[in-house]
């Protein structure tokens, strides 16, 4: 397929909706599929979709991996041993759901796989996945594509696969205005208990046990999508792998649909038990081009204070300070709201930018929808 360019910097806006509206129609395949095998699969990141400023188009991000599920008997057993070997006890029920989490580690990722994607009554060839089996793409469709595939707040798609393949892999976009209010939330220990500062029970947490909501976070959640508008992210340092059991974590825990930003990690055999590990540069990477893509809207931070989220926020508020309605940190290290790491954080936000919390009744966004 040709490749199409267009200058968009210095073009006038109306310029640059022709641009993407040329891209948009050379990304269209109706005839193709992808290119997986019978025993390969497809999964979807949960993303976000939103309009391109004064135009009739929308930019859709479409991130996913190729994989080949294997059994690995092997190495599920040695990751069984190498918890145990921590003191993990693992009865039969932990087994059961260890094999289950597990399952994302467990795989052959399948580079080179061409995935072409139906959304509404059209197709788009999203092109060749990387090595890795990771795929990461823009897609320019009008408002007629969106409004046949979206129910006005999330956008449902699915795979295109071969003649005669009865499989369905499906992902989902939420739609997002030209303005208004994201929430940029943590996952660990923000809203999901994980005890990420114990290592034993953090691995029990993930691998061997039922997810576990943090109390009262959902209902805050609903409220800010109900009340504000809010539209959602979920940021954390844990890996793609695990994005599945988090999706069925999320819907279960009743917290708003959103775009999931997961760390790309492959397994190497120790992997899995460092996975939380310096999650620092993705955050960062993650919020930064957040911030760029979205300069019409205000952001909310949320994270705990168990690692780096009020380090990584305050950072961020410094550079995009008018745009930061307010950082919320749930406490779980118990140094309190006025400890001195936070004192020093404080310097160069505005007075209430920064806030502490043991429980999330009775927080209020200020000026949130002014």
């Amino acid at each position: 397929m040709r490749r199409i360019g267009c200058r968009a910097r210095a073009a006038p806006l109306n310029l640059v909706v022709i641009c993407l509206l040329v891209v948009a129609a050379a990304w269209e395949v109706p005839a193709a599929a992808s290119k997986v095998k019978g025993d390969e699969e497809i999964v979807f990141f949960p993303g976000l979709a939103w309009r391109v400023p004064g135009s009739r188009l929308w930019q859709l991000e479409i991130r996913g991996c190729v994989y080949e599920p294997e059994s690995r008997h092997l190495a599920l057993g040695l990751l069984r041993r190498a918890l145990e070997l921590k003191g993990v006890e693992i009865d039969e029920a932990r087994a059961r759901l260890l094999t289950s989490r597990a399952r994302g580690f467990m795989v052959d990722h399948e580079g080179g796989r061409r995935v072409v994607v139906k959304i509404g009554s059209q197709s788009f060839n999203l092109g060749r996945c990387a090595k890795d089996g990771t795929f990461e793409r823009l897609v320019t469709v009008p408002d007629e594509v969106v409004g046949a595939a979206g129910n006005g707040e999330v956008l449902a798609f699915s795979a295109v696969l071969p003649g005669g393949d009865a499989r369905r892999f499906r992902g989902e976009l939420v739609l997002v205005p030209e303005s208004g209010l994201l929430v940029v939330s943590d996952i660990d220990d923000t809203i999901k208990v994980t005890d990420v500062r114990d290592r034993n029970a953090m691995l029990r947490r993930t691998f061997l046990e039922p997810m576990e909501p943090v109390p009262g976070m959902a209902e805050l959640y609903r409220s800010w999508a109900d009340k504000e508008q809010a539209k959602f992210c979920y940021l954390s340092g844990g890996p793609w792998q695990l994005v599945l059991p988090l999706l069925d974590f999320r819907r279960s825990a009743g917290f708003p649909p959103g775009g999931f930003y997961l760390r790309r990690l492959r397994w190497n055999g120790a992997a899995a038990l460092d996975f939380l590990a310096a999650p620092r540069a993705h955050k960062q990477q993650v919020l930064e081009s957040l911030f760029q893509r979205f300069p019409r809207h205000r952001f909310v931070l949320v994270g705990d204070s168990g690692e780096q989220d009020p380090e990584i926020y305050a950072g961020i508020a410094r550079r995009y300070r008018d745009r930061v309605v307010g950082i919320w940190i749930r406490d779980v290290t118990g140094e309190g709201a006025d400890a001195e790491r936070y004192q020093a954080l404080r310097d160069g936000l505005s007075d209430g930018q920064f806030q502490v919390f043991k429980e999330p009744a009775g927080i209020v966004l200020p000026g949130a929808r002014e």
